[in-house]
């Protein structure tokens, strides 16, 4: 590779590292598929969003449900393992109340098909929410959300979290139950997956995002070799 090429090089690592999210507002985050039950979950998977914020001490992440006709039965967690520790529940609730009601631990206690996710969802999950039975009522419904509050025991800003949301040190995960989509009949369920540590986390399809400490070293390492190619040349 020449010089200029190498250079250039550097420069779109560079480029990658300041774009990643350095901002105080609240992260959105979007969900993908992770099981194909319905035959069509791609069709859905974008009506589901999560907002998280950081204020003082606490993160608050709110799972929204903004538009499919399916219900958010389980919640689940997931820190990386080099993370634990740094977080403690502090609440967890649902709007609307009364018309939901969650409980911890979930059933499943684990995510289904999370073993199949890059890297896989942790078994059993850092933390799980369930929705209380029936969850067909009980769950998050079209228009209706599910909000979980965390304590930061280790000072993370919101920048903090953003990267981690970006790389996969925090993931979190759907069981989306009663699914009825044209032509079928029968109720479908499908585990969804919040996006970052995938751009696609369908089985078979994953292409993972490279974390910015990565890049930052295939940074560094690319300007190393420019340096000593311009050492030798001189």
């Amino acid at each position: 590779m020449s010089l200029k090429k190498l250079g250039a090089a550097f420069v779109v690592v560079l480029s990658m590292i300041v774009a990643a999210p350095r901002s105080g507002s609240a992260s959105t985050i979007g969900f993908t598929c992770l099981t194909n039950n319905s035959g069509s979950c791609s069709s859905f998977d974008q009506f589901f969003t999560g907002n998280v914020t950081v204020a003082g001490t606490q993160l608050t992440a709110t799972i929204n449900n903004t538009g499919s006709n399916g219900v958010i039965g389980q919640v689940y967690v997931d820190f990386a393992s080099a993370l634990e520790g740094f977080y403690s529940l502090n609440s967890f609730s649902s709007s609307p109340n009364p018309g939901t009601s969650y409980s911890t631990p979930a059933t499943p206690g684990s995510l289904p098909s999370g073993n199949t996710a890059i890297p896989p969802f942790e078994t059993p999950p850092d933390y799980s929410f369930g929705a209380d039975n029936p969850a067909t009522s009980n769950g998050a419904l079209s228009g209706e959300s599910f909000t979980v509050i965390f304590n930061l025991l280790n000072g993370q800003t919101q920048a903090d979290i953003d990267a981690l949301l970006l790389n996969g040190g925090i993931r979190f995960g759907l069981h989306v139950q009663s699914l009825e989509l044209p032509g079928q009949t029968n109720g479908n369920s499908e585990a969804l997956i919040s996006q970052g540590s995938c751009t696609d986390c369908t089985p078979g399809q994953q292409s993972t995002v490279p974390e910015p400490a990565s890049m930052l070293l295939l940074g560094t390492g690319l300007l190393a070799v420019v340096r000593a190619r311009r050492k030798k040349t001189s």
